[in-house]
């Protein structure tokens, strides 16, 4: 037998996630069985031959898709299953959904995948075990979930820790991604808690303005605007699409979101969507392409890009005609 802890590659809240399972098993419950971190990005596919039916699984901010595939795996092993993505969790009207409430673990949009993953091993009120979650747990949570109702928790905490961590090796399949976040959780004395997370947070202030300095040029001089499904965005092609609405490109008054993409190996293209208004939910568009995410942050895969998103010009000269060549 041995535990299996797989959880989504791309970003902090599944680096997080994975390191918080991992922290769990050999440091709170000290098991003897072996652990094998399962790093795993959309596109991606799942290695089933690892699987055998006596082993532990622990799934977390990560669904197969399609996300009914989540069945077979439980029937495979012993599954454990923590996501928050509008495409994991049972719409209580469909009761095709009905199939989750033999996984166990926790789906809700209450939450990202850090902060469930902390409710699922140390908050126990039922048994009056329960261990305050971590600011800097919650602050992976707040910018997964893009929340900025608390503006001044976003400027000069939840950004600067973001990027401050970003500049560290974090993948908790790495001993140095691990120990990272072994670290900060070791820490008892809340002075000396606060003094590691400043210095992250220091650290970040300084990466943070390099990048969008750097983001900022590239913008202004790459993005364009175009309506696609209904919404107006500012496209860009590349990442960083988080601080897009920072620049002179991005006009409130005009775009409804930001949209960026990225093509993966040649494969395929991977879009991600950004949005601050409250009558939008892009996980339901992303639905319609395979995809999903929160309501303000979704993204998806997609083979070929719509011809919106590619360009309004592209193919053409000045004069409106095909570029030769092209």
């Amino acid at each position: 037998m041995k535990f299996i802890i797989a959880y989504h590659s791309a970003d902090l809240d599944g680096h997080l996630s994975g390191a918080l399972v991992r922290y769990w098993l050999e440091e709170r419950e000290k098991v003897k069985e072996p652990i094998q971190m399962l790093p795993i990005n959309h596109g991606e596919p799942f290695p089933y031959e690892i699987i055998r039916p006596e082993d532990i699984l622990f799934m977390v901010d990560f669904a197969l898709q399609p996300v009914q595939e989540m069945v077979n795996l439980n029937e495979l092993c012993h599954l454990h299953w923590i996501d928050h993505h509008q495409t994991s969790l049972a719409d209580p009207k469909d009761k095709g959904h009905s199939w989750m409430e033999g996984i166990k673990g926790i789906r809700s949009a209450e939450g990202a995948a850090c902060e469930l993953v902390w409710r699922y091993f140390w908050h126990h009120p039922e048994t009056l075990v329960t261990y305050p979650m971590p600011n800097f747990v919650q602050w992976i949570g707040i910018y997964d979930r893009w929340d900025q109702r608390d503006m001044g928790l976003w400027e000069y905490m939840v950004l600067p820790f973001q990027f401050g961590m970003k500049a560290r090796e974090t993948d908790p399949a790495t001993d140095e991604g691990y120990e990272c976040w072994r670290h900060l959780l070791e820490i008892k004395d809340n002075e000396v808690l606060r003094s590691a997370v400043t210095s992250i947070i220091l650290q970040g202030l300084a990466v943070k303005r390099y990048a969008d300095k750097q983001l900022k040029n590239f913008i202004n001089g790459h993005a364009f605007t175009t309506t696609w499904n209904g919404i107006t965005w500012l496209v860009m092609n590349g990442g960083g699409i988080n601080s897009a609405k920072e620049t002179s490109a991005f006009d409130p008054t005009i775009h409804q979101g930001v949209l960026g993409y990225v093509n993966t190996k040649g494969n395929f293209w991977r879009v991600s969507m950004r949005t601050d208004r409250d009558d939008l939910d892009l996980s339901a568009l992303a639905r319609q392409f395979g995809g999903g995410g929160h309501r303000k942050a979704a993204g998806f895969q997609i083979k070929d890009l719509p011809a919106e998103l590619v360009g309004p010009d592209y193919g053409e000269g000045e004069d409106g005609q095909p570029d030769e060549g092209s």
